[in-house]
């Protein structure tokens, strides 16, 4: 069995730099403007049968404001789940995307009190080829 966390990530990331117009990292930035966003860790479970090996992965993609208020953390929380809800990653030559849905979306303020964190979690169940 493989892991598709790796190949996962870099297609969410791809897919985000591309899509949106906010900075997109695979790592928190040092000194970074905000609005910007990373794309975070990933966890799976098993979900191999008899037949086929495969794996629920979950991935998380964060987004980071200073604005003011909720606008705009709200803005690009939702740019981003509709730009992932419109496409279905390409993890070709050893894996397939069977299924990918928003697990759950939450914003809350950091605990610098100035700065909005928003946490978008995505399901997939991928076979592996």
């Amino acid at each position: 069995m493989k892991s598709p966390q790796l190949p996962l990530q870099i297609a969410v990331y791809s897919l985000l730099s591309q899509k949106i117009p906010y900075p997109v990292h695979d790592d928190f930035p040092q000194e970074a403007p905000y609005p910007y966003v990373v794309t975070g860790d990933a966890s799976a479970v098993d979900w191999s049968d008899k037949f086929k090996a495969g794996q629920g992965v979950s991935i998380t993609v964060h987004v980071w404001s200073q604005y003011r208020g909720r606008k705009e953390a709200c803005e690009i929380i939702d740019l981003i789940i509709r730009e992932i809800s419109a496409s279905t990653p390409d993890l070709a030559p050893d894996f397939n995307v069977v299924q990918g849905r928003l697990e759950s979306s939450q914003l809350f303020m950091d605990i610098d009190g100035k700065t909005r964190h928003g946490v978008i979690t995505w399901k997939y169940l991928i076979e592996e080829l």
